[in-house]
Parts: structure tokens; sequence; C-alpha cells
């Protein structure tokens, strides 16, 4: 069952769905057979023969126990899961995916899916507390995070990858003569410019993914509209994606940086323009992945293989346009009422890989770094064994 909050497509990293078997364990035994001494030694055909009738009763037991090409799955640690999710979180779309198709149960999981959370940040503590054990989260807030010991987390499954137009820098109304000019206008405004929050109260440390390709990209602009530890702060103004129109409308600030679905919901009414698609400077950047607290990855090993598993069907079945438009119809209300379908075949959607790349979210960690985040932090510390590196 699942709390029905208000609140691709699915393509893996370079545009290819990724399949990759779970590895097994390979163990390397050697036998050895005694060489029977002559007068306790049985005649060659009849040791032979008795040798064959062994090997072929061991074929047999092995056939008969590895049907299907693959080892049953071991039995999970527990059989609910709670699942954290941000409103109107696009990216963990699959879970609504998976929960309304029925894939997590047809694993034998009962998943719980609480999308009533404000915040990175909120879903974050909640998962401290334990009062969910898996939450989608913003890389950008998980590894901040992690590398102040914040929160002991580590990474289950990648989330969501950005795709064309899925992330945009928006004014209320273009003025200028250029591109260039409406983005150092949009730089130097007195206001700044506002990109999502991830909810730490802390403006120096709330930065999230989408601000950080806020900053990529403004460095094609020209060395004067760079963003730097020492103008982060000034010019990066978080706020949450709901309030933003009103904000651009009262003239409070100029420009922000908008994700789908609110980009395709806000601006069917108001006459927004967008200045820069942030993704092209920033192809398949990684927006969120899933974590769970650290003991909790160590304690429940099948429960958590199980619901990637089923994470990965449910990732999947999102990459049809129907099943997407379906979802974002029944769970996401950006603007406080639920999406029109009109809209919703219109959002722009970006992929979700079905693996753990190191490189991919490497990205983000760098990118982290040129503006004075996380500095001393090794990605490998969060991220799971069968990552790929």
């Amino acid at each position: 069952m699942y709390y029905d909050a208000p609140t691709g497509l699915s393509e893996t990293y370079g545009g290819t769905p990724v399949r990759t078997a779970n590895p097994r364990s390979r163990t390397s035994r050697a036998s050895a057979i005694a060489h029977p001494s002559p007068a306790t030694a049985l005649p060659r055909r009849r040791f032979a023969s008795l040798f064959l009738t062994v090997l072929a009763a061991i074929s047999v037991t092995t056939a008969c126990t590895n049907s299907g090409g693959s080892k049953p799955t071991a039995a999970m640690e527990q059989k609910s899961l709670r699942i954290g999710i941000v409103k109107n979180e696009i990216g963990a779309l699959p879970i609504w995916t998976g929960a309304d198709q029925g894939l997590f149960a047809a694993k034998g999981l009962d998943l719980t899916v609480v999308a009533d959370f404000n915040s990175d940040e909120e879903a974050l503590k909640a998962l401290k507390d334990e009062k969910i054990d898996v939450v989608y989260c913003d890389y950008a807030r998980a590894i901040e995070a992690k590398s102040l010991g914040d929160y002991r987390i580590s990474l289950v499954a990648e989330g969501y990858v950005a795709g064309p137009g899925s992330v945009n820098l928006v004014e209320r109304n273009t003025v200028n003569t250029t591109i260039a000019d409406d983005v150092r206008k949009a730089f130097n405004a007195p206001g700044g410019i506002l990109v999502p929050t991830v909810g730490e109260p802390d403006q120096a440390l709330n930065v999230s993914v989408p601000a950080l390709m806020l900053a990529n990209s403004l460095k094609a602009v020209g060395t004067d509209t760079r963003i730097t530890p020492g103008n982060r702060t000034l010019r990066l103004k978080p706020e949450l994606q709901s309030a933003m129109a009103d904000r651009l409308a009262t003239k409070t600030a100029g420009s922000a940086v908008m994700t789908e679905p609110y980009w395709s919901a806000i601006s069917l009414t108001d006459p927004l323009s967008s200045l820069l698609d942030l993704t092209i400077d920033n192809e398949d950047m990684p927006l969120g992945g899933y974590f769970a607290e650290q003991d909790f990855t160590l304690k429940d090993v099948n429960t958590l293989k199980v619901f990637t598993e089923a994470l990965n069907s449910a990732k999947t079945a999102a990459s049809s346009r129907a099943a997407a438009t379906a979802e974002l119809v029944k769970h996401y209300a950006p603007t406080g009422t639920p999406l029109q379908t009109q809209v919703a075949t219109g959002v722009a959607l970006g992929s979700f890989p079905l693996t753990v790349n190191a490189k991919r979210i490497q990205r983000v960690l760098d990118a982290m770094q040129s503006v004075g985040l996380a500095p001393y932090f090794k990605l490998d510390a969060m991220l799971p064994p069968d990552a790929i590196r």
C-alpha cells in the first residue's frame, strides 16, 4: 500500500537501456582422488563406471537446483519497506509506476510510499529517525550530508538523469538583445537567481544539483558570470519551486531555475520564458538517487536486492510515455491541483538508469567541489559494492 500524497523517459546512460546480470560468486574447489593401493584398488572399468555414475548424479542434482539458470533468491530480512520522496519529485516517478502496476508486490515486497515531505532535508531526517527505510534524495544534498557526517547513508540505486528541456533557467520577460545579455542581467540582479532548495537551513550548504547545473552553464556565457565559493550565496537563492512563479510575478526575483513538472505546469498559465536549457551543458547529469542508512544496507541486504530488482522493472515500465503520463496525472500537483493530461504529455523527462555508474555521479561531486562544497569527500564512501567504476 502507499500514501497517495499530491505531490524519460526511461533510457539509461548513453541513451540505451542497460541490463546487467547480478554477479555470481564463483568458488573454486580443487578435488583430489587419492590413488588406491594395489591391494584395495577397484578394477579400472568398475572405478570408471562408478565415477561416471556419481558424476551423472551430481549433474542431475545441480540441474534441478539451478533450473532457470539462476540461484533462488535468498529470503528477505523484512517484507515491508517504506520509501520517502519529496512532493512532486519527478525522479521518483518509477516508484509510483511500480506501486500502481504491482511490480513491488510481485516480488513479495509490501511497499509504502510516504510522499508528504517538502524537502530532501525533511526526508533525510525521517530516514535517520527510522520513520522510513529508503529515501529518494538530491545527489548534492546527500553527498554534502555524508561528507559532513550529518547522516551515515549509502547509495542503494541510481534514480534519475536529466534529459533535454527538463531543467531550465527562466524569467518572466526577455528585454535585452541577446541571451547572453539576459543571463548577465539575471546573474547581477540584487535578488540573485532562485534555485531549487534542498531544505538545508544553512544557505551555504543549501545547494541542489539544478543549482550546480546553472553554475556549469554560466561558465559558457563568460568569466564574468562564474559562480565561485565567494559569490555562491549572493548569486544563488534557494526557494521552493512552488513559490517561484509568485516571486517572479511580484518581481522579488528576476529569474529562477525550474525543473519538471513545475516548469510545464507554471508555463501553462504564466508568461515565462526559458533563457537557458541547462541540460545542454550538463548532458545526462544525475539529479538524485535512492539512499538508506548504512547499517540498514548491511543488515537488510536481500530486502534491498529485491527492492532494486523491482525498481528496475518499474523504471523499464516508466519508459512508456502513456504510463508516465498516467502517473503524472495521478500523483503530481506542482501548482496545488493535479496535472492535466495535456500538460503531463508535454513534460520533458530524463532517464532512469538501471545501474550505479561511479563516473556519472562523480560529475556531481566535481561540480560541488568547483564551488567549494565537500572539498575532501571521496565518492567511494557512499557507493554500493556493485557500482560500475
